[in-house]
């Protein structure tokens, strides 16, 4: 690994662990890393007792590689290598693929083509290649999702400026990295058309359909349906693109002389999603799945029980589909949202609108609906709706364009037609939990006690947040054994209170899905909805007609009442009929009538404090 002193030479970094620490601080991109990420970074999750006098011993001989002082420095966040603008490949390539998307979006092809071939130029082979480390992993993935992405522009450049043989060339070589990628694979269809080998286009779509099936169980996607439509019918979309000439320069008038430039310049797209989870685990197939579907325009929707990390994979995927949405990405937490108009206001002035125009406060619901649909139209924006549980407030905040991405999170799965792709997230793996708790865990206790450590695995139930806060616990007690948290929460009737990290909590996780069904019942109905959650918690699973006659009900209500649970994924069914709870959730509903009304402040997943006492945070 080579870099430039202070005296402008370039100078090998020797020795695995400054390459690693080097590469994790480069990977930062002038960011400040923590002590624990270095560590993490240099030994995993077993770091040795000394590692915190190691680590500034590396730290120091990394500086002095480096040559000057002021390279990289030390602040209350952690360590940070100061760079100088154009000095890193990985943020230099970025600028040139942004760059290149909008000349190819202003009717430039070719000179969208210099911007990829000099952004080509910087890369040496895959990225991070010779670091196998795991708090690099994931800006690896990012930068060759980049890649990828600049190699497909690249494409579509050539086909705009007719060169058909390179455009062939290139994509085949992404179809063979990425077989199960559709959208290289279409656009190679399109373009092995377009060179007069239609044959072998419709070949290609065989051998993806077949790849597809075999490995993931499912049918090829609109892109793909959508290129063997196209060229079976020979249908005239597609010709080649048309290039735009680019913008020319407005003449002067001869009396006027040079013009003044002017004061205002465009608003910089949106970039409004939250950070991502710094120790994210498993979801690889789901990722992979929604990445694809997204990957050029299209809307797909994740789902799934209370506290199952919707969210955390919904914005882990949103990082990674960012560079192909160059026009912004905006979040929209729905959860809290006042209603659809406040949305569509601020959306509209995220895209551009001015926060001062008079007329957008004056626009009805449908008016800004309609003004949402005309902004985004044509333009490469992502929208992430997160904790969308209400359906008429989801449907005016679809794009009408197809070169728009929206990812949609809620417990239920919307109902909305247009949805391309639907994921149901499950429990993680006791192979996954235990390697997240030892991600978030690395003071070596787990890894000295993987008894104990799948213990409190199995007891978490593979639910990223019941696991993320036992490790929020065992970093704020580091006395305290993996065992000694083991047996507390072995004991069923306190564990719902071990599940509580004073920010966040299973129990008002799982209050709010519950709440959820509650406030759309009324009267007698409502009074029902508690007694009989409670017997299915008491029981496991129960029948309708079972039910039905130990609440003195209508086996219709009954099971009305069952569905609504079960769509909010409290309860879950595996045959017409029968309804069951489990784990955190049947400790839930067993809870009952024996629970306080919880304050009004607290939010899905929050809570207000531990001040409550156990037991009384529950059910109302």
């Amino acid at each position: 690994m080579t870099v430039e002193d202070g005296a402008g030479r370039e100078t090998v970094v020797q020795g695995a662990k400054q390459r690693a620490l080097l590469a994790v601080l480069l990977g930062r991109q002038g960011a400040a890393a923590s002590g624990e990420v270095l560590a993490g970074a240099l030994w995993g999750a077993d770091p040795p007792e000394s590692a915190a006098a190691m680590l500034r011993w590396h730290v120091h001989k990394l500086r002095k590689s480096l040559g000057d002082d002021r390279r990289l420095t030390r602040s209350a966040g952690g360590h940070t290598l100061v760079l100088a603008p154009g000095e890193l490949d990985a943020a230099e390539f970025e600028g040139r693929y942004a760059a290149a998307r909008r000349l190819y979006d202003g009717g430039d092809p070719a000179g969208c083509a210099e911007q990829l071939e000099a952004g080509e130029r910087l890369w040496r082979g895959p990225a991070y290649e010779d670091l196998d480390l795991d708090a690099l992993r994931e800006e690896a993935a990012r930068l060759e999702e980049l890649r990828a992405a600049a190699q497909e522009l690249a494409a579509e450049a050539d086909l705009a400026l007719g060169r058909t043989a390179p455009a062939v060339s290139r994509l085949r070589l992404l179809v063979a990295a990425h077989p199960l990628r559709e959208l290289p694979r279409a656009r190679l269809m399109h373009a092995l058309y377009l060179a007069g080998r239609q044959a072998e286009a419709l070949a290609l779509y065989q051998e993806g359909r077949r790849l597809l099936a075999d490995e993931l169980g499912i049918d090829p996607g609109p892109e793909l349906r959508t290129a063997e439509r196209l060229i079976l019918t020979q249908a005239p979309e597609l010709r080649p693109p048309l290039a735009r000439p680019p913008l020319p320069h407005l003449p002067q008038h001869p009396q006027q002389g040079p013009q003044r430039p002017s004061r205002t310049t465009a608003p910089p797209p949106p970039t409004e999603l939250p950070r991502g989870t710094q120790h994210f685990t498993g979801r690889a197939a789901e990722a992979a799945l929604l990445a694809e579907a997204l990957a050029d325009g299209g809307i797909a929707a994740v789902s799934g029980p209370p506290g199952i990390g919707k969210t955390a994979l919904a914005v882990h995927v949103a990082h990674r589909l960012a560079p192909r949405y160059p026009d912004g990405q905006c979040w929209v937490p729905l959860r809290t949202a006042p209603g659809t108009g406040p949305l569509l206001r601020r959306l509209l002035r995220s895209l551009g609108t001015p926060a001062g125009d008079p007329g957008l406060d004056e626009l009805t619901p449908d008016e800004l609906t309609a003004a949402f649909r005309t902004a985004t139209a044509g333009r490469r924006v992502l929208l992430l709706l997160d904790g969308a549980e209400d359906a008429p407030l989801i449907a005016p905040l679809l794009p009408a364009g197809p070169a728009a991405g929206v990812l949609i999170t809620g417990r239920a799965q919307p109902a909305a037609p247009a949805v391309d792709l639907r994921v149901r997230l499950g429990p993680l793996s006791p192979a996954e939990s235990v390697a997240l708790l030892a991600a978030s865990v690395a003071d070596g206790r787990l890894g000295a006690d993987p008894g104990s450590a799948a213990a409190l695995a199995a007891h978490c139930d593979g639910l990223p947040l019941a696991l993320s806060i036992v490790a929020a616990r065992m970093l704020a007690r580091p006395r305290w054994s993996a065992a000694e948290f083991a047996v507390r929460l072995a004991d069923e009737r306190r564990r719902l209170d071990e599940l509580d990290d004073g920010e966040r909590s299973v129990r008002c996780c799982l209050q709010g899905a519950y709440e959820g069904v509650a406030r759309g019942l009324r009267g007698a109905v409502r009074g029902r909805l508690l007694p009989l959650f409670a017997l299915v918690g008491a029981v496991g699973a129960v029948s309708v007609r079972t039910a039905a006659r130990a609440l003195g009900m209508t086996e219709r209500d009954t099971e009305w009442l069952l569905e609504a649970l079960t769509d909010v994924q409290l309860l879950e069914t595996d045959a017409p009929g029968w309804y069951r709870a489990e784990g955190l959730t049947r400790l839930f509903a067993r809870e009952g009538a024996t629970t306080a009304k919880r304050p009004a402040a607290v939010r899905e997943g929050t809570t207000a404090g531990r001040g409550a006492a156990p037991g009384q945070q529950g059910l109302k």
